[in-house]
């Protein structure tokens, strides 16, 4: 089983034992893959917890379409607030941490400037913000290697976020896309990278999963992407 690294207060712990077996909190509640994690959801709902959060721990090389089935099904128990527990390095230390985001249960359409970033399984990663159906500058490739992506992460956001001040209520947001045979630790990498884009002590983005999600049309390579 995956030991998870460092307990999120207050939040139902959910991982894998060999890839298939789903726990919450240790104990057996189902199996991982289409239409097996009802077990989950009644057994977060049973949980009653106030927080809407979700701690999770997998192997490194599961798959997102696994990943994504079983953060739905939380969200849709009313957990949609998720924490992918993990080691963090800081100042060249590894220490226990956890990287948030929000899983959405229902398509949003939305006016307001959003970093879309989509991840490939092969490690590629595109850099774009959009306002609705708008396209604001360029496309910026880059590839899920932390100390590459959290560069052009961080110009963007100082090039195009919107609230930057230490006592604005409201945060950028980024809509992470990944496609479904993506490795887990790619989707640590991207989401370490754009944490360490800071406003003040605390992260500059909020960081959505998008429901329905399918990885943009327009990718990595194609002609109008062009390196920053």
């Amino acid at each position: 089983m995956n030991g998870i690294e460092g307990i999120v207060d207050g939040a139902p712990e959910i991982g894998l034992n060999d890839g298939r077996e789903v726990t919450l909190d240790g104990s057996k509640v189902g199996e991982a893959g289409p239409k097996k994690s009802d077990g989950l959801g009644r057994a977060l709902q049973l949980k009653k917890s106030s927080s809407g959060r979700v701690a999770y721990a997998f192997g490194p090389e599961t798959q997102w379409t696994v990943v994504r089935g079983l953060l739905d099904t939380a969200a849709k128990a009313g957990y949609p607030h998720a924490s992918f527990v993990t080691r963090v390095v800081r100042e060249g230390v590894a220490r226990p941490g956890h990287l948030d985001v929000e899983v959405a249960t229902e398509k949003k359409t939305t006016s307001d400037r959003e970093l879309h970033v989509s991840l490939s399984s092969r490690g590629a990663v595109m850099l774009r913000w959009l306002e609705g159906t708008k396209q604001i500058g360029e496309v910026v490739p880059t590839d899920a290697v932390v100390t590459r992506l959290a560069r052009p992460v961080e110009r963007e956001w100082n090039d195009r976020g919107l609230f930057h001040e230490p006592n604005d209520k409201r945060f950028d947001q980024v809509i992470l896309h990944v496609e479904p045979d993506t490795p887990y630790i790619l989707v640590l990498t991207v989401l370490d990278a754009i944490s360490g884009t800071k406003r003040g002590s605390v992260p500059a983005f909020i960081v959505n999963l998008p429901a329905e999600d399918k990885t943009p049309e327009h990718t990595i390579g194609s002609p109008s992407s062009k390196p920053r």
